[in-house]
C-alpha cells in the first residue's frame, strides 16, 4: 500500500500524548479519506486533534472539523485544571479557527447537533471501558455517513477496565477492520458501504499478516520518529530551562559574592559603629560623674550662699537697728535743736532776771552734760559703723573668693555673677548709707562743737557777768 508523501509531514503540534506515534497515520487517513466532516469524541490536550486539522489545513480539503469533550479528566486520563482547555483553545485560534470548532459538552449531549450520515471520520478516545465506549458508539453510530470511518484509541491496552479491544472485536466480526499494535494500540474500522479505494486496501492488508506487519513496521516507524521530535523538543525546552537555571545560579552566585561583601561592609560599619557607640558611652559616663561633681559643687556653693543669704539678713536687721536709732537720734538732736532755742532765750531772761542765774546755769550744766553723753553715743555708733563696714567689707572679700573659685562651673557663674552684682549694689546702697550716717555723725560733732563754743561763750559771758556783779 502506498503511503502518500503526507504520512511523512512533519507535525506542527507536539505535546505529552500516546497519541504521538500515530500522527502519520492520521496524515495518511485525511488524504486518502478525505473527509467532509470530521469528529473526535475526547480530545485532551489535541495531539490527535491537531494531527487531522494539520492534514485537513495542508491539503486544503472543505472540511469542517469538531472537538467534544469536557475537559475535565476521567479515571483513565486523570483529572486536570482549566489550563488546558486554555492552551487547547489558544493555540486552536491561532491555527485552525477557520475550521475548527470546539465543543465543552458530554458525547451524550453533543451529539444532537449533528445530523445522521452525516459524520465521515469518528474519533472515538473518552472513558476507556467497554461499557462506555460501546454506549458511545451506539449513540453516534446513526450520525456516521456511508463512506464513514471510526478510529478507536487504546485498544492494546488489557489493564486498569479497558475494554476498548474488547468492542473491536466485536465489530471487526461486522465491519473491515485494521489495528496498529503500537502507541498503545489504533482500531480502524470501516463503518460505510462505501468504503474509499484506498482504505479498502488498508482493510484488506489487515487480512494478511505479512502486509499487516509491514504496515505496522512502516508506521511505528514513523510514529517513533515524532515521539523522538517530542522528546528532542522537550530535552530542548529542559536544556533551555537548565541554561535559564544555570544562568541563574551565576547570578545568584554573584548576589551571594555581593551580599558576601555587603556583609563585610555591614560588619565593619557596625564594627565602627561599636566603637562609636563605646566612646559615646565613654563620653557619656564622663559627663555623668562631670555633673556629679558640678551637682556636688553646687550644693556647696547653696550652702555658701545660704550662709552669705543669713550673714546678709543679719546686717540688713542690723542696718534697720542703726537706722532706727538714727531716727531716734535725730529726734533727739531736733530736741537739741529746741533746747539750744531755749537756752539762748534763757540766756536773754538771765540777763534780766540775775536772781534766776544759779538755777538756769545748773540747767545749763546739765545740758551739757546730756551733749557731751550725746556726743558719745555718736562717737560708739560711728565706731559700730566702722566695725560693720570692716565685716561688709570681708564679706564683700569671701564672696569674691568663692565667684573666684566657680569660674569653671559655666551653667552657676551668671547665677553667682547676678548674685554678686545684687550684693554689691546692696553693699554700696549700704556704704552710702554708713557714708551718710558718717557725714551726719560729722555734722552733730560740728553741732556739738558748735554748742559746746555756744556753752562756753555763755560760760564766759556768765562769768563777765558774775565778776561785775
Amino acid at each position: 500500500m502506498p503511503l502518500g508523501s503526507l504520512a511523512f509531514m512533519r507535525p506542527s503540534y507536539l505535546a505529552k500524548s500516546a497519541w504521538i506515534e500515530h500522527i502519520p497515520f492520521a496524515f495518511w487517513l485525511i488524504q486518502a479519506l478525505r473527509p467532509n466532516v470530521f469528529v473526535e469524541l475526547g480530545s485532551h490536550r489535541g495531539v490527535s486533534y491537531f494531527a487531522h486539522c494539520q492534514a485537513i489545513e495542508r491539503l486544503g480539503l472543505d472540511c469542517r472539523a469538531f472537538a467534544v469533550d469536557t475537559w475535565e479528566g476521567d479515571e483513565h486520563a486523570g483529572t486536570y485544571g482549566e489550563d488546558v482547555l486554555k492552551a487547547f483553545g489558544n493555540y486552536n485560534r491561532d491555527n485552525y479557527e477557520n475550521i475548527s470548532i470546539l465543543m465543552r459538552s458530554h458525547f451524550d449531549e453533543a451529539v444532537k447537533f449533528f445530523r445522521k450520515d452525516s459524520i465521515d471520520l469518528l474519533h472515538i478516545d473518552g472513558f476507556h471501558t467497554y461499557d462506555a465506549v460501546k454506549q458511545v458508539f451506539d449513540c453516534w453510530k446513526e450520525n456516521l455517513s456511508s463512506r464513514s470511518v471510526v478510529l478507536f484509541h487504546d485498544t492494546n491496552v488489557r489493564e486498569r477496565d479497558f475494554g476498548v479491544y474488547r468492542l473491536f472485536d466485536e465489530l471487526a466480526t461486522t465491519y473491515p477492520t485494521f489495528e496498529f499494535s503500537h502507541g498503545h494500540g489504533l482500531g480502524v474500522v470501516g463503518i460505510g458501504v462505501d468504503q474509499d479505494p484506498q482504505l479498502k486496501t488498508l482493510f484488506e492488508a489487515g487480512k494478511n499478516d505479512n502486509a499487516r506487519r509491514d504496515l505496522n513496521i512502516q508506521f511505528s516507524t514513523l510514529g517513533n520518529a515524532c515521539l523522538n521530535a517530542y522528546k528532542n523538543e522537550s530535552l530542548s525546552t529542559r536544556l533551555k530551562l537548565f541554561s535559564a537555571m544555570e544562568n541563574e545560579v551565576v547570578n545568584l552566585r554573584q548576589e551571594v559574592i555581593s551580599a558576601g561583601l555587603e556583609k563585610e561592609r555591614l560588619s565593619e560599619e557596625l564594627r565602627l559603629n561599636a566603637a562609636l557607640i563605646a566612646t559615646h558611652r565613654r563620653e557619656s559616663d564622663n559627663t555623668r560623674s562631670l555633673v556629679s561633681k558640678i551637682s556636688e559643687r553646687n550644693r556647696a556653693l547653696q550652702t555658701e550662699l545660704s550662709k552669705v543669704a543669713a550673714e546678709r539678713q543679719v546686717l540688713l536687721d542690723k542696718q534697720r537697728q542703726l537706722a532706727s536709732e538714727l531716727l531716734t537720734k535725730s529726734a533727739a538732736l531736733k530736741r537739741n535743736d529746741d533746747e539750744r532755742t531755749s537756752l539762748r532765750l534763757r540766756v536773754t531772761e538771765l540777763v534780766k532776771q540775775q536772781a534766776n542765774f544759779q538755777i538756769e546755769r545748773d540747767q545749763l550744766l546739765a545740758s551739757v552734760a546730756s551733749y557731751e553723753a550725746l556726743a558719745g553715743r555718736y562717737q560708739v555708733d560711728a565706731e559700730n559703723y566702722a566695725l560693720e563696714s570692716g565685716r561688709a567689707k570681708r564679706l564683700q572679700l569671701e564672696l569674691e573668693a568663692a565667684i573666684s573659685e566657680r569660674d569653671d562651673e559655666k551653667g552657676l557663674r551668671a547665677l553667682l555673677q547676678h548674685e554678686k552684682n545684687e550684693t554689691e549694689l546692696r553693699l554700696q546702697a549700704r556704704f552710702t548709707e554708713l557714708a551718710a550716717l558718717t557725714t551726719l555723725l560729722k555734722e552733730k560733732d560740728a553741732e556739738v562743737l558748735a554748742a559746746r563754743q555756744v556753752i562756753q561763750d555763755l560760760k564766759d559771758k556768765w562769768q563777765k557777768e558774775v565778776e561785775k556783779l
